[in-house]
């Protein structure tokens, strides 16, 4: 707190020297440490269903009322945190601060890994860019689709859409791993898109 008081309260020709810079890295490390507590004690949370006692039908539901999260990103939160819980090379790198939130949500787009493929990705993730992550990330998920039976994977993929009748409608899609995160990326713009128009709106979307 101290340094922060003294970096911050410099004046502007000594603020924007490398004492604001290695300022701005610390707490950018120590933003992950605590957004990888967070995420732990969410997973906990969700699975105890300690949700309930605020007369939520889910976690998701609870996130975006109590803590005002958007519908993409409440969803996305429980993704990554149940992930991290089950990954926990993944988990102990973010709760270091040697990797970004921004690479573990790319990260924990490729499910069912072990633990070599994980330390891969997080030796990456330490030193290149979010983006070559995310291009390993597909890398591994097209290696995996490949390894599977071609019966297996068309047989069971396919998309099935129900109207509530409500003014919304409920989709139930079985997807390859690839095809799942190129969804999820899709879905994220355009849930945060349509967070601010009208429901009726929403659903002529």
């Amino acid at each position: 707190m101290a340094m922060a008081t003294s970096v911050l309260g410099a004046g502007e020709q000594e603020a924007t020297g490398s004492e604001l810079g290695s300022w701005l890295v610390a707490q950018a490390c120590g933003a992950c440490s605590w957004e990888a507590g967070w995420l732990a004690a969410l997973a906990r949370f969700d699975r105890a269903r300690q949700w309930t006692t605020d007369g939520a039908l889910s976690c998701a539901d609870w996130l975006i009322g109590r803590v005002r999260l958007a519908r993409s990103t409440a969803f996305e939160k429980l993704r990554v945190a149940h992930e991290l819980a089950r990954r926990p090379l993944v988990a102990a790198a973010f709760a270091a601060g040697e990797i970004t939130y921004c690479a573990v949500r790319e990260i924990t787009r490729a499910t069912g890994t072990d633990p070599a493929t994980d330390e891969t990705l997080v030796e990456l993730a330490r030193t290149a860019t979010v983006l070559d992550v995310r291009r390993a990330v597909r890398r591994v998920l097209l290696l995996a689709e490949q390894d599977r039976e071609p019966v297996e994977r068309q047989s069971n993929r396919g998309v099935r859409i129900v109207a509530n009748g409500d003014g919304t409608t409920r989709v139930h899609a079985v997807l390859s791993d690839l095809e799942a995160a190129e969804l999820a990326a899709a879905l994220d713009t355009l849930m945060d898109h349509s967070s601010g128009v009208s429901q009726s709106e929403e659903s002529t979307r």
